[in-house]
């Protein structure tokens, strides 16, 4: 997977992701899922760009893993912090 080498490559510390298990492309028409990619947004901007630091707590793989909300109607499997391995 593309992701996983480029994340390997980066100094620790310097890049990470958030992967969309079971995504695909028509998740643009899913709202939850799109509510949960606006959120993580938000979080990072306002973190990185503007120094807040209330919103590095959603920035964590706790955060992304086990207490992001879903939704009721998402087409994904779930969150998880990094590129999953098969």
């Amino acid at each position: 997977m593309e992701t996983a080498s480029i994340l390997e490559n980066y100094p620790t510390g310097l890049a990470s992701a958030i992967t969309l298990v079971g995504a695909d492309h028509m998740l643009v028409y899913d709202l939850d899922a799109f509510a949960q990619i606006q959120g993580f947004a938000l979080a990072f901007f306002s973190y990185q760009l503007k120094g807040e630091e209330e919103y590095a707590q959603y920035l964590t793989r706790e955060f992304a893993e086990d207490v992001a909300p879903l939704g009721e109607r998402v087409t994904f499997e779930g969150l998880v912090w990094g590129v999953p391995t098969p």
